[in-house]
């Protein structure tokens, strides 16, 4: 017959075996963080030029997406006009997008936006993604530059460089449907630039 344990010895069992799955616990819980600090040191890099090989970059590290083309035949006014109106048709107000409207530097800048919709934890949210398009036109050639991307969050301006995320996945994913969104930006405009206007 096996001896009465006090309460006392009852309570001090209980309190090693406590003690023992504490321990494992913390253990497990410093493997996380440090797992999940490692994720975010490692979440944006900069390879091939581009912010984790996806959206361009320019030497500081800012997105910028840049052409330079030259267009036979067309002088610096035909190519102004047809910038112009590339700009009327896209953002469907060019009074309120464009910020240089300026035909005698041939110069085009303007503030535009594109949504991005993305999931979270299976909820589906729009970001609303800002940015800087400028063309400067001379005689028989142009240059594009887009860039100063920015997301609106909550009231908050963030610039797309340095959203706070989860994961590397799911920055990822947010780039591509940006970088998706800014060549066919930069590809309609280039259209647009190479294409007469027969009226």
């Amino acid at each position: 017959m096996m001896p009465s344990t006090t309460r006392v010895e009852q309570f001090i069992f209980a309190k090693t075996l406590f003690f023992l799955h504490m321990k494992k616990y913390v253990c497990l819980l410093l493997i996380t963080c440090s797992a999940v600090f490692t994720s975010f040191a490692q979440k944006i890099t900069i390879e091939n030029g581009k912010l984790n090989g996806i959206l361009p970059v320019n030497e500081s590290g800012k997105i910028t997406y840049q052409v330079v083309k030259s267009v036979d035949g067309a002088g610096k006014d035909e190519l102004y006009k047809r910038g112009r109106k590339w700009f009327v048709k896209t953002y469907n107000s060019a009074n309120q997008v464009l910020q240089v409207n300026d035909p005698s530097t041939g110069e085009l800048t303007g503030k535009g936006i594109f949504p991005i919709v993305e999931s979270y934890i299976g909820t589906a949210h729009t970001y609303p993604v800002r940015h800087l398009l400028a063309v400067d036109i001379k005689e028989g050639k142009y240059r594009i530059v887009l860039t100063d991307f920015v997301i609106e969050e909550k009231g908050e301006s963030i610039n797309v460089e340095k959203i706070p995320t989860v994961g590397r996945k799911w920055i990822d994913k947010f780039y591509t449907k940006v970088n998706t969104e800014a060549e066919a930006l930069v590809a309609s405009l280039q259209k647009a630039l190479a294409t007469a206007d027969d009226f």
